[in-house]
């Protein structure tokens, strides 16, 4: 991993990324190495506005929370990054898809009681929904 940070700190994005999945990929990686690795594939993904790989490297992270010890980089075990990560996903593929956008607003609606099921709330509920939407097209496309 080490020519990946000579590669980024020279602005070499795609060799930095082909290097860092290496160490992400080398048997003999512990997982804090790995973690390292997901951290730096996220950012450069997100720098080459690249979704698909933002979001793969970051359910690879959210793993490696849920699963390993990495307590020696200061990280706990928990499934929280992965929930969200996922999350994050989904609100990113709504961004276009009309369709997508009412199924996350019908399951918001679905989790409130019957009698709140107003058109005022669902509105309300479709401006979260929409600006979660695009906070998230920020955080990933920059």
């Amino acid at each position: 991993m080490a020519d990946g940070y000579a590669l980024l700190f020279k602005g070499n994005l795609s060799e930095a990324r082909d290097q860092f999945i290496k160490g992400f990929e080398d048997p003999e990686s512990t997982p804090p190495v790995r973690y390292v690795a997901c951290q730096y594939l996220m950012s450069i993904s997100r720098q080459l506005k690249d979704p698909d790989g933002y979001f793969k490297w970051g359910k690879e992270m959210g793993k490696l929370l849920d699963k390993e010890d990495l307590s020696c980089i200061d990280q706990k075990k928990s499934k929280l990054f992965l929930d969200r990560i996922t999350e994050k996903e989904i609100l990113f593929k709504a961004r276009n898809d009309r369709s997508l956008q009412e199924k996350i607003i019908d399951f918001y609606m679905t989790q409130m009681a019957s009698e709140l099921q107003t058109d005022q709330i669902r509105a309300t509920v479709r401006d979260q929904v929409l600006n979660d939407i695009k906070r998230v097209e920020k955080e990933v496309l920059g």
